[in-house]
């Protein structure tokens, strides 16, 4: 049974250039409309993450690169920031669902020294992955409406009929 999943988020994601000098591409704020119509904002690495938990998966390993520690810090709960938003703000805010998935996650950070390629960030997670199936999404791509794609992939690995697979569009 797939129970880890690798996000590589180490690219220096220079085709969004100048905006990716100061924030990581992974860290670009999307607006997300739910069932009730209600707007949300997230970073989209943070969208990907939810989609995976919501999926059962619980074990995350997040490769970063320089001038990536933002994201660190986005992974990381902060009752105090939550705390004192709730009493100033009249905005909804989803911090409080997204630090109860992160307590229930086992989050491993590796650092890519070098900015090497995707393939190079991949194989720093082999002493997460150790002999686990495993599956890699890039800290950049959404799927949407992926959750059949995802599903579907699951089955077959699980089923036994592929060493491995790739989705590509």
């Amino acid at each position: 049974m797939i129970k880890k999943i690798v996000i590589p988020a180490a690219g220096l994601g220079t085709r969004l250039l100048p905006t990716t000098k100061e924030i990581p591409k992974e860290m670009m704020p999307l607006f997300l409309q739910d069932k009730e119509g209600g707007i949300s904002v997230k970073p989209l690495i943070q969208i990907i993450y939810e989609k995976f938990f919501r999926l059962g998966l619980r074990e995350y390993c997040m490769i970063v690169g320089r001038q990536k520690r933002i994201i660190e810090d986005h992974f990381t709960s902060d009752q105090e920031f939550l705390k004192n938003f709730q009493k100033n703000s009249k905005h909804r805010i989803d911090l409080e669902k997204f630090y109860a998935m992160l307590n229930k996650t086992k989050l491993f950070w590796i650092n890519q020294q070098n900015p090497n390629g995707f393939g190079d960030a991949v194989m720093y997670a082999e002493s997460f992955v150790g002999n686990d199936d495993f599956l890699v999404i890039a800290g950049d791509t959404l799927l949407p409406k992926g959750d059949k794609i995802i599903k579907k992939l699951l089955s077959d690995k699980l089923s036994g009929k592929n060493d491995a697979t790739l989705i590509l569009k």
